[in-house]
């Protein structure tokens, strides 16, 4: 039986992402010692952070883009408030993929639970993009709620 004791649950908003945070609810109701961090990765291409800095018509374009991600942490983090559980969470810059895998590596995380495909315009397909890139690399076992 795997041992669950410090989860990693990325999410982007998606109703994916929110089934993830219900299973990880559901863990902690049997294993309420669980350490639980939500991150949300938001990738700033470097023309549109340019483009922030130099056009007149889109101030704040890099910051709108930081927000969404506070939101998107709210958001899922009120899934565990609303169950009674406290969690860790963070906004990160970054390819998304790649950070979750750093991240999940460095913080010596167990498990990574995330939804099978996000929030992003390919969201049809059986897995997103950011999850075909973390399943061959993910630093520890990795679950995936659609």
């Amino acid at each position: 039986m795997a041992v669950f004791n410090k989860v990693l649950l990325p999410t982007d908003g998606s109703d994916n992402s929110l089934r993830a945070a219900e299973y990880v609810v559901n863990l902690l109701r049997f294993k309420p010692d669980i350490q639980v961090t939500i991150i949300n990765v938001y990738h700033v291409p470097p023309e549109l952070k340019a483009f922030d800095h130099e056009h007149p018509f889109a101030p704040g374009l890099v910051s709108s883009v930081k927000e969404m991600s506070k939101r998107y942490l709210a958001k899922t983090a009120a899934v565990f408030e609303q169950a009674g559980f406290s969690v860790n969470s963070e906004s990160l810059e970054g390819d998304p993929a790649q950070v979750i895998v750093d991240y999940a590596a460095r913080g010596g995380f167990d498990h990574i639970v995330m939804g099978s495909r996000g929030a992003g315009q390919w969201s049809g397909l059986i897995f997103g993009s950011v999850t075909q890139k973390v399943i061959p690399v993910a630093p520890c076992p990795l679950i995936l709620i659609r």
